[in-house]
């Protein structure tokens, strides 16, 4: 028979004292044995039926052979699911194990991003975002924004693809979705914010702010503030904030009293309110300002400061400066120290450290710059621009010097002209001398020199000479180099006058040996003179642009011209026909005609040729039968070796002319003779033909 019955009592296996209801020991706690433990009902899958809740709580060990890693299980009735204890593959090892923690799970595990709290980074994609939230629901709606933190309550819960943000304190930018870049430290900081690159730090500060490119510091400031490029500094939600600034417009107001610098150890403290008009600010000495009437302030005029003194036409600003000055209507001007400092004369202008500061009576000077004209003592109508300008003129007039050191060391030379540092910089006593360039004529110390470039005639000593350059050369290498005194002008290189597409003139240097003057007419064609200093002659060229027609004219040293030959052998050597229509002559005397012919035949003899003589005509036969050409002019052969002289074939052809009118001369009276001595035979032979004829007559009578 079976009695039932209820009974509490404690279970002690292994002890005779047990502690609880259940109180299991092992044998030995020292040494225990290999049994020493409790077996938990093993299994291989989940049972197939979920538990209920008399089961919350039960334990089990899965032995791994099934689809259950191995481990501990514990059934939780609440979240309806077995939870392990140790073990398999939901032990508690990583963020993602806990119920309210949460990391990246795209297989990397490398914790990229990481959220702890309840609902904090709910629907982050698992990728490598970067994120960082911490609190309950912080980066609650975070997708695939990156680079984010989140710390507190809610901070940035409604940021879904915004990048680089971070907000710390409750709320922190808690509706912010897309916003990038913005920093909110304080609880509710830029709360409503979605735009980018915001800082607000402060409780609630830019709390209802959508704009970008903000900054909120301090407690609810820029509480009501909206748009972009603003700067609220305060601590509660003033509309009219203590700093208040605009960034795109380059604006920074301070509401209140502005302070620079702590007054009490030498700052300033500024008035609350705006001066009225013409007022100024004026300090008690204590760093207190406060707006007075320049009325009421005791200096009013140059007079009045230390370092200055005025007289209404000259004025003197500086230590020193215009120390000797009458106060007479001097008309001068001083700022500088010492500068006009032994100044008794007029008109003089000196502005810069010991400017003119050794002036005593020269006038109209003009000096601004370090010590500029600072040794001038009578010199006048001077201009020295520049540190040291003219430092070393005393007496010198109507200098200009414009440069560091430009004519420092001038010192009785007149009329010179040195633009540039270090330009005319050793001349001491040179007049006329224009120097434009840094460091043109830098070493000069003559008269009357023109030096343009930099460094032109670095390396001239001279007078009177012109350079043109931008290096110091000498004058067989200056671009242009030229003597007034001489009127001699170089050009060392190309030289061309170009006035316009119509005409040119260019002379060029391009072969060593060779020099040539180009002229150019509109269009294409021109002629060019060449020298070769290779084989000493002067050419003139017919040329085009598209080419050359060939050497016209040739000019050698000695003298001689040759026109369509390179090399003339005579005075004038022409290859090709020669056309005049005026006369061709000779230089010589009168032997050059042959006048002589006629003085000889008719006086017997010729002061001008007295070798001459009329040939018979006899002689002038026998001359021909034998030479084949006349008597005193060139033959065929003479012309083949050696030319065909004009001037002599001029004279031998009048000699023949003048020859062949004797000739006709002496024939006509010997025809005059004949003729007569025919009329007189005529004569005769009429008489005796009437004398025949009579007889004839006479003879026929009878018979």
């Amino acid at each position: 028979m079976l009695l039932p019955f209820f009974a509490l009592c404690q279970v002690g296996i292994g002890t005779l004292t047990p502690n609880a209801q259940l109180d299991i020991q092992a044998s030995n706690p020292a040494a225990p044995l290999p049994t020493d433990g409790i077996l938990i009902p093993k299994v291989d899958e989940f049972p197939a039926t979920n538990p209920t809740a008399a089961q919350d709580g039960m334990l089990l060990f899965a032995t791994g052979d099934g689809s259950v890693s191995k481990g501990f299980y514990y059934w939780n009735h609440t979240s309806n699911n077995w939870i392990t204890i140790v073990g398999g593959t939901n032990t508690i090892e990583k963020i993602n194990d806990l119920a309210d923690g949460r990391s990246d799970d795209d297989g990397t595990n490398n914790g990229s991003s990481i959220f702890l709290g309840v609902n904090s980074g709910t629907n982050d994609d698992g990728t490598n975002n970067f994120n960082l939230g911490i609190g309950y629901q912080s980066l609650r709606d975070i997708v695939d924004g990156d680079s984010n933190i989140a710390l507190g309550n809610q901070a940035l819960l409604e940021n879904t693809s915004g990048v680089g943000n971070i907000g710390v304190g409750i709320a922190a930018m808690g509706r912010n979705s897309a916003g990038e870049y913005n920093i909110a430290i304080g609880n509710y900081s830029l709360l409503n914010s979605n735009g980018n690159n915001n800082i607000g730090i402060g409780d609630s500060a830019g709390v209802t702010n959508n704009g970008s490119n903000n900054i909120f510091i301090g407690f609810r400031a820029g509480h009501t503030a909206f748009g972009d490029n603003k700067l609220y500094i305060e601590n509660s939600g003033a509309i009219d904030p203590l700093i208040y600034g605009e960034f795109d417009n380059n604006i920074l107001r301070v509401n209140g009293r502005l302070q620079i610098g702590n007054p009490s150890i030498g700052g300033y403290v500024f008035p609350l309110v705006r001066g009225t008009m013409n007022q100024i600010l004026k300090s008690d000495g204590s760093g207190n300002m406060s707006w007075v009437d320049e009325t009421s302030i005791g200096t009013h005029e140059i007079n009045d400061l230390n370092d200055g003194k005025s007289d209404g036409s000259s004025i003197f600003i500086g230590d020193s400066a215009g120390a000797t000055d009458d106060g007479t209507d001097n008309q001068n001007i001083g700022i500088g120290f010492q500068s006009l400092s032994n100044v008794t004369s007029i008109e003089n202008t000196a502005i810069g450290y010991h400017a003119l500061s050794a002036n005593t009576s020269g006038q109209a000077n003009t000096a601004i710059g370090h010590q500029a004209l600072a040794s001038n003592q009578t010199g006048y109508g001077n201009i020295a621009i520049g540190k040291d300008a003219l430092l070393s003129n005393t007496g010198a007039w109507s200098n200009i010097g414009i440069g560091i050191g430009a004519l420092r060391n001038v010192v009785s030379g007149d009329l010179n002209i040195a633009i540039g540092s270090s330009s005319l910089l050793a001349n001491i006593s040179g007049t006329g001398n224009t120097a434009v360039g840094v460091n043109a004529g830098q070493n000069n110390t003559g008269n009357g020199n023109v030096f343009i470039g930099s460094n032109a005639g670095g390396s001239e000593t001279g007078s009177n000479t012109l350079y043109i350059e931008n290096a110091s050369v000498d004058s067989n290498n200056a671009l242009i180099y030229g003597e007034f005194d001489t009127n001699f002008l170089r050009v060392n290189g190309d030289f061309e006058v170009n006035n316009s597409a119509a005409a040119s003139v260019k002379m060029l240097t391009g072969n060593a040996n060779i020099s040539s003057l180009k002229l150019f007419e509109a269009g294409d064609f021109g002629y060019e003179f060449e020298y070769n200093g290779s084989t000493d002659k002067l050419h003139l060229w017919s040329r085009t642009f598209a080419g050359n027609e060939g050497i016209r004219m040739t000019w050698l040293k000695n003298g001689n011209v040759g026109i369509g030959t390179t090399n003339p052998g005579y005075a004038l050597d022409v290859m090709g026909d020669i056309n005049t229509t005026g006369n061709i002559r000779q230089s010589g005397g009168a032997y050059s005609f042959p006048d002589y012919v006629f003085e000889s035949y008719f006086d017997g003899t010729s002061t001008f040729n007295p070798n001459y003589k009329l040939q018979s005509l006899s002689e002038v036969e026998i001359f021909l039968k034998e030479n084949k050409h006349l008597p005193g002019v060139q033959s065929r052969e003479e012309v083949a070796t050696k030319g065909w002289n004009v001037s002599e074939n001029v004279r031998s052809n009048l000699e023949k002319i003048e020859e062949l009118y004797l000739y006709s001369i002496e024939a006509d009276v010997k025809i005059k003779q004949l003729s007569q001595e025919n009329r007189e035979l005529k004569k005769q032979l009429d008489a005796q033909q009437k004398d025949l004829k009579l007889i004839k007559d006479k003879l026929g009578l009878m018979n």
